[in-house]
């Protein structure tokens, strides 16, 4: 293992001139040696600390699109949930004939929400380019159904 200590000198053995003094004529750095964390005993950097919990079992995740064009919100509820004029979709998209029956998806996965064509014949578009393949939903990721449906995907997080 490499010696990171080589070349270093304890202060007793430095002169360190007093500050009124005209300074150091070359450049003088003083350290002082670190324990790795490894070697450190547990109870030296945690003491009173509580334990960190990242997600409470109680916390609750809910995934949302809103219509752009109506403002109506709606839960996503479903591992598969699809969009479409259908009355068989998740929800329905009605006064638009340019939206395919089964238009797209929004599907849950374990790490997220993924959104796919379900060969439209007027596409999904995704900042202003046609979607090809299925896209990683993120918290308010827009998109488009055809040229002039727009909806949001929105993550809520609660108790």
């Amino acid at each position: 293992m490499k010696d990171y200590f080589e070349g270093w000198k304890e202060k007793s053995e430095v002169s360190i001139p007093s500050a009124g003094s005209g300074g150091f004529s070359g450049n003088v750095i003083i350290r002082q040696p670190v324990v790795p964390i490894r070697e450190q005993r547990q109870e030296e950097y945690m003491e009173d600390d509580e334990p960190t919990v990242l997600v409470s079992p109680k916390l609750r995740i809910q995934a949302f699109i809103t219509r752009l064009k109506t403002g109506e919100e709606v839960e996503i509820t479903k591992d598969s949930f699809v969009i479409g004029k259908s009355s068989e979709a998740d929800y329905v998209v009605s006064g638009n004939p340019t939206v395919s029956r089964k238009h797209a998806r929004i599907v849950k996965e374990e790490n997220g929400y993924m959104l796919e064509d379900l060969n439209s014949s007027n596409h999904i578009f995704l900042e202003g380019k046609r979607m090809t393949a299925p896209v990683r939903l993120t918290d308010k990721t827009r998109f488009r159904l055809s040229e002039d449906e727009e909806f949001e995907f929105f993550i809520r997080v609660g108790w």
